[in-house]
């Protein structure tokens, strides 16, 4: 049976909530035989690996257990892309999951669609109270393909909604850089400008764990990989910069510029609210100069902060040889607290 949908699940140490993702997958016969979900164990050191094995000897037609030396989350979805047999493909974390009453609708509606993109609904599930909160935005989820501009021009696109047609990430030859962290923007970015159609059904069907402890996305969490965070968005940079405009739209251009931007100046907030001014100075410095390497247009659009006190401040700060850098420091600790 023609496989509809591949699923890249990012696995490292999970075991604690590997079972209730797999598990949502567990539907009926006939829509499961036209799913593959490819567990990409990424060199854990728990129990993930060995539910991964259950579930592929359970499920033969649907699993597939892949065990490989830790590379990072870019390094599953490569690893992923280059096994994936589906028509249209997705990820999920390790620790998230899917709405099982929805997989069948959802199989069905990726088979009918020619689409470069899918989009449809998801929910955040707050891991610390249990509350759910149904993700509201203004796409219109009508079931009719558009021109991907008319989408994007209502809000960004996140990797929770969003299933690419298999045959148009590779016909992009799209590389995620490994061994890092934060590296979800550059697999919604990096196809993005390349896009052309896409279809927003009203189907919800991710599920999204956030207030987990040690998660990424939390602060102490950017802190603590600053390094990675800034790589990821340089190395945007760069390929914003190698981008061919007569290649891809004039909105959609712009669409990723401003997606990078918001990048760049969240890495300026996250920088100057790390613990000790000296350090805080001397990162925000290195990337401010690296960033002006790399591309000077986006380096010149980042400091057009409008009202943000900080990239007013970075935006003196230049001028002024950093000299007032003390003073962006103070106002984004004071609001980290």
């Amino acid at each position: 049976m023609e496989k509809i949908l591949t699923v890249s699940i990012a696995a490292y140490n999970v075991e604690q909530y590997l079972e209730k993702t797999l598990e949502s997958f567990v539907c009926d016969e006939y829509h499961m035989n036209k799913m593959e979900i490819l567990i990409i164990n990424d060199g854990s050191n728990d129990r993930t690996i060995e539910i991964a094995k259950k579930y592929e000897m359970n499920y033969p037609n649907t699993f597939i257990a892949v065990d490989k030396e830790n590379g990072g989350y870019g390094s599953t979805i490569n690893t992923s892309l280059r096994m994936a047999k589906g028509k249209y493909f997705r990820t999920v974390d390790g620790d998230d999951w899917v709405e099982t009453e929805s997989l069948g609708t959802y199989i069905d509606l990726l088979e009918e669609s020619q689409s470069d993109i899918v989009v449809t609904k998801f929910t955040k599930v707050n891991d610390a109270d249990g509350s759910y909160e149904r993700v509201d935005d203004s796409i219109v989820y009508d079931g009719v393909e558009k021109g991907i501009e008319e989408v994007i021009s209502r809000g960004f696109l996140s990797m929770h909604q969003s299933a690419y047609k298999t045959i148009f990430l590779k016909s992009i030859d799209l590389k995620i850089t490994e061994k890092c962290f934060y590296t979800d923007l550059e697999y919604m970015l990096k196809p993005a400008i390349y896009l052309k159609t896409c279809i927003c059904y009203d189907i919800n069907v991710y599920m999204y764990r956030i207030g987990r402890e040690g998660q990424s996305v939390q602060l102490k969490s950017w802190q603590k990989n600053i390094d990675q965070a800034t790589k990821v968005t340089l190395n945007l940079c760069e390929y914003f910069e190698k981008v061919n405009v007569k290649s891809c739209s004039h909105s959609m251009f712009n669409y990723v510029r401003d997606c990078i931007i918001d990048s760049i100046q969240s890495k300026y907030r996250i920088l100057l609210s790390l613990p000790g001014y000296r350090r805080a100075r001397k990162k925000t410095i290195e990337f401010d100069k690296k960033l002006k390497d790399t591309s000077r247009l986006l380096y010149d659009l980042s400091k057009m902060g409008g009202e943000k006190k900080h990239s007013i401040i970075i935006r003196l700060s230049r001028v002024f040889n950093y000299s007032c850098m003390f003073i962006a420091y103070l106002i984004v600790r004071t609001k980290s607290r």
